[in-house]
């Protein structure tokens, strides 16, 4: 319980190593038993301040490329510290060089494509925003390389299941970034739920006071600052000038790179409703909001509404999301 998220993952994969996988045999590398299925299938990307059994050779560690290095970023590159950072990778100039006085020994890039082709890495780690997540991940996939990716694993529903797909022919370890579910207090709810402490459960409401949407697109187009590539930031998205409303961090609120509030928060959110009421795919979903939709921002303020049908004998079930600051 002391464990950190990836340690308790790191732990789980060294005693499946002892206990199922290999019993009676000493000696197995790590990274051996990354490269092999028995890792992928258990889904799982070793991130992470490892303990000091597993860093006594530099042949245990994993050889990593951090595709984004600031903000969120930086605690996943700060995750995985103790091994081999090969290659850093950022669009900012700025958050690149910052990145490079605490890893001197990493090449750096502007390009996540010159991550994913190198031959001299085991992982990607994707900490970027949300429209370039599908693309570096499934490049990542396609080159041999085992994958972490930060929520929300897509931009889209369509991403979602083009990375799905990319991942079951892989056969690489993978992992999304929702530490959250790793937390005593999620895993405590669904135990509560599943003991039947409060009952069968029909209805249930998940609020977030975030707000990520509204505005106007900038009519001021500033120079593009020093340093920043921003073509490479764009990605696939549509081209449009620079601004500072879309980077460093509010692109969240912009269709063409996030997906609001629901998006960001969501997954963590919805997460323990999903696990605990063993919820799959909706038959119904209805969005409102009380402003009038804006075509390129989120609302500001959101309620869905979802309809989820009976899994054998647990009773269908109402969800409502909120957020900014709905109730």
């Amino acid at each position: 319980k002391s464990l950190s998220p990836p340690v308790r993952v790191l732990a789980v994969i060294n005693r499946t190593i002892k206990e199922r996988i290999m019993p009676g045999r000493k000696g197995i590398q790590r990274r051996d038993f990354l490269r092999g299925s028995a890792a992928a299938s258990l889904g799982y990307f070793v991130a992470p301040n490892l303990p000091r059994a597993w860093s006594a050779s530099p042949n245990e560690k994993l050889n990593i490329g951090m595709i984004g290095v600031a903000n969120r970023a930086a605690d996943n590159l700060n995750a995985v510290a103790s091994q081999n950072i090969v290659v850093l990778c950022d669009v900012d100039e700025g958050f690149l060089n910052k990145a490079k006085e605490n890893f001197p020994k990493a090449e750096t890039t502007n390009d996540w494509r010159k991550v994913v082709e190198r031959n001299d890495i085991d992982a990607i780690v994707v900490a970027t925003p949300d429209h370039t997540h599908a693309p570096a991940t499934v490049a990542g996939l396609k080159s041999g390389k085992h994958v972490y990716c930060e929520k929300p694993l897509t931009h889209d529903v369509y991403e979602a299941r083009t990375v799905t797909l990319t991942a079951q022919k892989a056969g690489k370890a993978t992992q999304l970034g929702t530490q959250i579910h790793s937390m005593n207090n999620y895993r405590r709810v669904v135990e509560l739920i599943e003991s039947g402490a409060i009952g069968p459960v029909k209805e249930v409401h998940v609020w977030c006071g975030k707000s990520w949407g509204g505005g106007d697109r900038p009519k001021e187009t500033p120079a593009v600052p020093k340093g920043l590539a921003w073509d490479l930031w764009l990605g696939p998205a549509p081209q449009r000038p620079y601004h500072s409303t879309y980077h460093p961090f509010h692109w969240r609120k912009w269709w063409d790179f996030g997906g609001g509030t629901l998006a960001d928060m969501g997954c963590h959110y919805i997460d323990v409703v999903f696990w605990a009421l063993k919820l799959r795919h909706p038959t119904r979903i209805e969005a409102k909001s009380d402003a009038p939709a804006h075509a390129e921002t989120a609302a500001v303020a959101l309620q869905v509404d979802y309809e989820f049908p009976a899994r054998g004998e647990l009773p269908p079930v109402k969800m409502s999301w909120y957020d900014g600051g709905l109730r």
